[in-house]
């Protein structure tokens, strides 16, 4: 098979996997609520019935690209409902394109990619973590242009810069990851911090979400009784990184799968045969 069917195979598969959605009721837990923050919003634009109940407010959450995409999305595909099974597919097909461009990245063979693809109905999926989930491709696209065997252009800097601001006003945690599992990708060359250059896009954004978000600033949220910040101390919050690493699935399922990852990535270290570059791919993207 030539590497463009394979590639159109791949990204086939990937849209292929998201044919649940052709339900009415998608088996995602969030998605009536995603659905109808798109069609509030969208409501709100138009001047709508919705626009007297609610009022916009983009200065106190980050996460809103996900609704304004669907939102724009929604009058041509016929509704927001639609808008967000697109958001869904695009998100899984180019998850799908941004390991193949990853695995290129670090000279892998991309039929790699293929193993996303069983895994694209992932806990954070069914949950309906949708800006979660829609961050996932643009990290990887993004740790794909830092890792290059050739540092990044100043128009491959734009992009990491455009892709990093986009994470950002999707998914806070996805951020965090983009930035640890950068610093490991390049580490995996001969490192060069202007490999990171356009990561400085997240500088205002993240300092003024930590100045002024109401996750940072509990007091002035608007809960009806008081709530009072608490600090951890690093100490604390190594000991404790085991729990919020893993609180997706009831029980010890977490903790084991955590220690089956580790010993994985520490075998693969120990392997002669596997390089340093795809030890960062497995760091990067574990």
């Amino acid at each position: 098979m030539s590497t463009a069917a394979f590639r159109v195979l791949a990204l086939g598969l990937a849209a292929l996997a998201m044919a649940p959605l052709r339900y009415e009721f998608p088996p995602i837990t969030d998605f009536p609520e995603h659905a109808a923050t798109i069609a509030t919003l969208s409501d709100a634009w138009t001047n709508g019935p919705l626009s007297t109940w609610y009022e916009l407010d983009f200065v106190h959450t980050q996460y809103w690209l996900m609704a304004v995409l669907g939102a724009l999305l929604a009058p041509l595909v016929g509704g927001p409902v639609t808008a967000l099974k697109v958001l869904l597919v695009l998100a899984s097909v180019g998850l799908v394109a941004a390991l193949m461009r990853l695995a290129r990245t670090f000279e892998l063979d991309e039929r790699l990619a293929l193993v996303a693809v069983p895994l694209l109905w992932s806990r954070p999926f069914t949950l309906g973590f949708v800006p979660f989930v829609m961050a996932a491709p643009l990290v990887v696209w993004a740790l794909a242009e830092v890792g290059g065997v050739v540092a990044p252009s100043r128009r491959a800097q734009v992009l990491v810069g455009a892709l990093s601001l986009a994470v950002f006003f999707l998914n806070l945690a996805s951020v965090v990851w983009l930035g640890v599992a950068a610093v490991a990708v390049v580490a995996s060359r001969n490192f060069e911090w202007r490999r990171l250059t356009g990561l400085i896009a997240l500088v205002i954004p993240v300092g003024a979400w930590l100045v002024f978000s109401d996750v940072t600033n509990v007091d002035s949220s608007r809960f009806a009784v008081s709530m009072d910040g608490r600090w951890w101390s690093p100490k604390h919050l190594l000991l404790e990184a085991p729990s919020w690493l893993t609180d997706r699935w009831s029980g010890d399922l977490d903790v084991m799968l955590l220690g089956i990852l580790v010993l994985a990535i520490a075998a693969l270290a120990e392997a002669r045969s596997f390089s340093r570059p795809g030890l960062a791919l497995s760091l990067s993207t574990a």
